[in-house]
Order: structure tokens, then sequence, then C-alpha cells
């Protein structure tokens, strides 16, 4: 199967998730900087945005440019790339990535228009919505970037990229018990499309990307709550050019990953490291980190009565359908024993008539002429 075949079926399960059935409700998902711009999967953006306002990333990638003889600005030896984002009110996330290799800068940004955890208490359609987020890559004067986040290529105009994505996290386990409320495994599915850095390949083809797909793009990450304030992240993308596979590690803000790039073609290597805090933990303490966790704990408490709630009602309506069948059976009966009834009485109001108008016949005196 080829790479845009198993996107495509990816892009089908992920669609079939959107109603589908979990084995719990659905989770806040936590994603860390892509390679070179915003949070999500390696290179490919995620529906997520940091959940507290003045949360801020730093991370920094080095990644093997080697391969692609037939385009000189993918055949570098190897990049560095420095970024630096922020959250604001936990909506949205605005930041800047520095490129080494090729002396070079870019802003980008997202808005998370709808977020799946504020269905997760509520039932029906809305329950199973997924995360919907917009961005924008490389705002700025960088035209030339291409798609690796080096630069030189005439053919190449990809300023600004814009993009839309969807991501749908579904925990796969019991909530940790404890102040670190996560559910034991989650994974979460992203599906999007984007302009410019996502498209646009100059018309060199293959010689740009392994397996193009017209500026779609998506991927799995399963993630697992190895210990309290740590985690271990299994990811597979199609970044709209390539496969990628790897895994990140995280513990207390700290995070490493490697990870393995366009498998279909020039298998490339990167390794990134970085770190995230809230700054306004920083500057207070660790007051608002202990009112996180307070509310964190509340949420899963809230959680747990939300299920218990919702067991009472199936076991009520149970009782309830149970009541009516009951009903509806004496009602059956009560009708039965009814219509025999009339069935007799109208027999027996038969038979009368019939008796009355043989009675009639015998009263009525012979015609003339008739025999006496």
């Amino acid at each position: 199967m080829n790479a845009r075949a198993t996107f495509g079926v990816a892009q089908a399960a992920f669609g079939a998730l959107l109603v589908a059935p979990a084995v719990l409700g659905a989770q806040r998902p936590a994603f860390a900087p892509t390679l070179f711009w915003e949070s999500g999967l390696i290179n490919a953006p995620a529906a997520y945005v940091a959940p507290l306002g003045g949360d801020i990333s730093f991370n920094f990638v080095r990644v093997t440019l080697t391969g692609s003889e037939t385009q000189p600005d993918l055949a570098r030896n190897t990049n560095y790339n420095l970024s630096l984002a922020g959250s604001l009110w936990g909506r949205g996330e605005l930041g800047i990535s520095v490129f080494t290799g090729d002396p070079s800068s870019g802003l980008f940004g997202k808005v998370m228009l709808v977020d799946q955890t504020n269905g997760t208490w509520r039932r029906g359609l809305i329950h199973w919505l997924p995360s919907v987020a917009v961005g924008v890559r490389n705002i700025g004067g960088e035209i030339l970037l291409n798609r690796l986040a080096s630069s030189g290529s005439t053919r190449i105009t990809e300023a600004p990229s814009l993009y839309g994505v969807a991501t749908r996290t579904i925990a796969l386990g019991a909530v940790r018990a404890g102040d670190d409320p996560r559910p034991a495994a989650q994974i979460s599915l992203t599906a999007g499309w984007g302009t410019g850095l996502f498209r646009d390949d100059g018309g060199l083809g293959s010689a740009y990307a392994p397996s193009a797909a017209l500026g779609a793009f998506g991927g799995v990450t399963l993630d697992f709550a190895t210990a309290s304030l740590s985690g271990l992240s299994l990811i597979v993308e199609h970044d709209a050019w390539a496969m990628n596979a790897g895994v990140r590690g995280d513990f207390r803000g700290i995070r490493l990953a490697a990870y393995a790039t366009e498998l279909d073609g020039a298998k490339r290597f990167a390794l990134s490291m970085g770190w995230q805090a809230n700054i306004l933990t920083i500057l207070r303490g660790n007051r608002l980190e202990q009112r996180t966790a307070q509310v964190e704990r509340a949420q899963g408490d809230l959680a747990r009565q939300a299920r218990q709630a919702e067991q009472r009602i199936e076991l009520i309506q149970g009782q309830i359908d149970a009541l009516r069948a009951i009903a509806s059976q004496q009602q059956t009966v009560e009708r039965t024993d009814l219509e025999r009834r009339l069935r007799e009485e109208q027999d027996a109001l038969k038979r009368l008539q019939d008796l009355i108008k043989a009675r009639d016949a015998a009263k009525k005196p012979p015609q003339d002429g008739a025999p006496r």
C-alpha cells in the first residue's frame, strides 16, 4: 500500500471514530512543538493549544538533510531549528521559528475554534465532536522557504501557509488517581489540509517529496502516562509530503524526541529537545500549579460523578421500560378478555335477533289462496 493509500485509510478511520463509541469520555490531549513550527505531531499541526494562558515552550531540533540530488535545497547535511511559542488564554498559540542551517525565520499562529473537552459532559453528537483549529505558518518575508525549513528555491513561494485541522482524542484506560488525573493511555487522531508549505512543490514533483498528498495531512498519536508528570508518546503521520514516525518522552516539562522522517523516501532523521513551563508559575511560584492540580482533580471527580449519574439514569430508564412492558402485557390481557366478552355478547344478540325474526314470521296470517 503506498503512502497516499495509507493516508486515505487513516482519514477514513478518523471519520469513523467521530461517530463510534469509545471506552471512556474525551480527555484533553497533549502535544509538543513540531520539528519546525507550532504544536502538533512530528511535522503536521494538531488542533491543540496549551490549556493554560501563559504556557510557553522552547524547542531545539537537529535534522539531517541528506538525499535528493535532484533538488539541491533539500540536500544539505544538517539543519537546526529553534522555536518559541506561547499560549494565549488557552485558545490561541503564537510563536517564532529561527532556522540556522540557512539563516531565516518565520512567525506562526493558531486559534482553536472548537475544544473537544467542552463536550465531555454533554450527551449526543456534541460529545463526540473533535477539536478544530485554524492556523498559519511562515508569516514574514521568507517566501522561498521550503518544507524542510531551508530556502533558496526560486520556484516555491510559501508565505504565508494556511491550514485547518481537526483532532479527536479518546481515552483507552481508566483515569489515574491522585494528583495526576490522566488516563493510563489515550489515542489522538488528526486530519487536516493546508496551502503553501503543505501543497506547493514548485513543479518539482517527486524530486521535492516522495508522496505528495495535495495539501492533506494527518496522523495518529498514542500517549501513555508512565508515571506522575511523565509520559511516552508514539507518533505516526503523513505531513502532506512523506511518512514520518517517532517516539517522544516527557518529564516535568522537559521533552526529548527522536524521529525518522520520509520513511517512503530519503529516510532522514531528527532529534528534538524542548522545555515547557508557565510564565505565570515562574513569576508567582507554584501557587498556579497547585491551583491547576486542584482544578484537574475536581474535573476528575466531576467525570466520575458524571459517569455514575449516567449509570443511574440508565438503570432508572431500564426500570421504567420494564414497567411499561408489564403494563403493556396487562393491557393486552385485559383487551383480549374484553374482546372475548364482546364476541359473546354479539353472538347472544344475534341469536336473540334470529329468534325474534322466527317468531315474527310465525305470527303472520297466511296469504289468500295459501293452504290453511
